[in-house]
């Protein structure tokens, strides 16, 4: 999967290209980066605006012309904070109202989403000639990659839904280290979405970096039943897998323009993260089936959707219990090699006081052809983690000696940090089996409070 899509992750086209392809199309493209939020998140969103205000007004009028921007809140005074910054292009701050409800009662951001997309059907023409790119409050992107997403966008017509990869050095070193190692996953994650825009069901969508035409944007909807009395908290995930019932897998593409956003800050809102992720794809699980679009597929699609969202979290949960054995077993013989050692007052009595044990306790509680596989996939495992971090710190600006550093301290931490981040899937598999169907969104924080 990495050496298939590693020429196609991250793409790059010149404005030259965008700007000649945009004199030939006949229509007039419309691309609004919208960016969606519960509100009071004004500074970050700032922030990444203010990183596009930095290249806008060299871009080509052809460029500028075909670009808008909005901000979609929930709250009034966003629209107050935005009407006094200085930036360079023009921005639309659109306030969900209080009263409003959808037809199926949806909330969070499912139910903002739904609004905007009834009020641009109200007030636009033309809705197959615009294209909607999903911004979360941090995000922000580079003119280079914004040229690019527009371009690989308009030279596929015939994908109607795409995805980019995702990277998180927006405040890198202001995550704790823990997070950092756990984030380190999530460029990875990438390679699957575009394996998925390739030959696959959606079991993982993006919510940003996502590029949707207006109208098929309106004809999917955001408006999902709560289930057991708790609101969707994946409305990407259901979307992708709604749109696919629908329209089948090959309107998703991929346009290969990388997003900067912001890393978890803290161990426990990267497992927060996890917790709504996991219960995000158990509620697609519970609900889908009961859709009248999920019955008008064949029994070998529903298979396929059935064990691709299942397989992805029960390989993530099962590797709990390996990684803790492990973790386990490595610390009680380093500790006991080293009281041992300590006794004899021989430091070569350490190392082999160690080696005589980890055989002895690997060769009693696993087979060697268990061992060997399980080697396999801890490498596989490092390999993953250390390939998306490249990607998230590629862009930082800092010398090759911390460079190297950190992904040395990632390395290292990575087997303990592991058992917390497998152990909360694991857990929360446990709780929703045995019939807690919560399910809360609780807004990954910005900023550190001191």
């Amino acid at each position: 999967m990495y050496f298939r899509g590693i020429k196609q992750y991250s793409i790059e086209h010149s404005e030259n290209k965008l700007v000649k392809l945009l004199s030939k199309i006949k229509f007039k493209p419309i691309f609004i980066i919208q960016i969606t939020t519960r509100g009071d998140e004004c500074d970050t969103i700032h922030n990444g605006l203010s990183k596009i205000d930095s290249y806008y007004n060299s871009l080509s009028t052809e460029i500028k012309e075909i670009l808008q921007f909005e901000i979609l809140t929930e709250v009034n005074s966003d629209r107050e904070f935005f009407q006094k910054k200085k930036i360079s292009f023009p921005i639309k701050t659109i306030i969900v109202p209080k009263n409003y409800y959808t037809k199926n009662n949806a909330k969070l951001k499912a139910r903002a989403l739904q609004y905007m997309i009834n009020k641009r059907n109200k007030e636009m023409k033309k809705l197959e000639n615009c294209y909607i790119i999903h911004f979360d409050a941090e995000s922000t992107i580079t003119s280079k990659n914004l040229i690019t997403l527009i371009y690989m966008t308009l030279i596929q017509p015939n994908k109607l839904i795409l995805q980019g990869p995702i990277t998180y050095p927006v405040n890198y070193f202001k995550s704790s280290i823990f997070s950092r190692q756990m984030e380190a996953l999530r460029p990875w994650n990438c390679y699957e979405c575009l394996a998925n825009t390739r030959s696959s069901y959606p079991y993982h969508l993006h919510g940003s970096n996502l590029v949707i035409r207006a109208d098929i944007e309106y004809k999917i909807g955001w408006d999902y039943k709560d289930i057991d009395g708790y609101p969707i908290v994946a409305e990407d995930l259901f979307f992708g897998i709604k749109a696919t019932f629908i329209l089948g897998k090959d309107v998703f593409g991929w346009h290969g323009a990388e997003l900067y956003e912001q890393p978890a800050l803290t161990l426990l809102a990267s497992l927060s993260q996890r917790i709504r992720w996991i219960r995000g794809s158990l509620q697609a699980l519970y609900s889908v089936p009961d859709w009248d679009s999920y019955q008008k597929i064949s029994s070998k699609d529903k298979r396929v959707f059935q064990s691709r969202v299942k397989g992805k979290m029960y390989l993530y949960a099962m590797g709990f219990l390996p990684a803790t054995i492990t973790v386990g077993i490595l610390l009680y013989t380093i500790l006991f090699s080293i009281l041992s050692g300590l006794n004899s007052n021989d430091l070569l009595q350490i190392v082999s006081t160690y080696q005589v044990n980890i055989d002895k306790y690997q060769a009693n509680m696993v087979p060697d052809w268990l061992m060997n596989l399980t080697m396999l996939g801890a490498i596989l495992w490092l390999l993953t983690i250390q390939i998306g971090l490249y990607h998230n710190i590629k862009s930082i600006e800092m010398n090759r000696s911390k460079r190297i550093l950190e992904h040395l301290k990632i390395f290292l931490i990575t087997p303990i940090v592991t058992i917390f981040d497998t152990g909360i899937v694991f857990y929360t598999l446990i709780r929703w089996s045995l019939g807690n169907r919560k399910a809360t969104w609780i807004i990954t924080p910005k900023s550190v409070i001191f």
